[in-house]
């Protein structure tokens, strides 16, 4: 990796482990650190819903007609990549 890269990538670093929910440190554990499958598994099942969906995380308040229907999709959304991304760690 070259000088520059590298710089880049610590920066991304980081702010990850300054910032980042704590799914989002263990997928960066995952690709990059030391992190483990098992790992990301386990938090990704707290963000979990009991009907078996992911909730949205934030809301459009300034559009609130769009945004009751907007919100489904993206709950719909946020489930199906949680769950293809838990299908490829199987």
């Amino acid at each position: 990796m070259r000088e520059q890269d590298r710089a880049v990538f610590e920066k991304a670093r980081k702010f990850v482990y300054r910032n980042a929910r704590p799914l989002d440190l263990a997928r960066w554990k995952y690709h990059f650190g030391n992190g483990s499958e098992k790992e990301v598994i386990e938090v990704l099942s707290a963000y979990q819903n009991e009907d078996g969906g992911y909730a949205v995380n934030w809301d459009w308040e300034d559009y609130p007609e769009a945004w009751a229907v907007s919100k489904n999709w993206w709950k719909a959304e946020i489930t199906v990549n949680n769950m293809i991304f838990l299908e490829r760690m199987s």
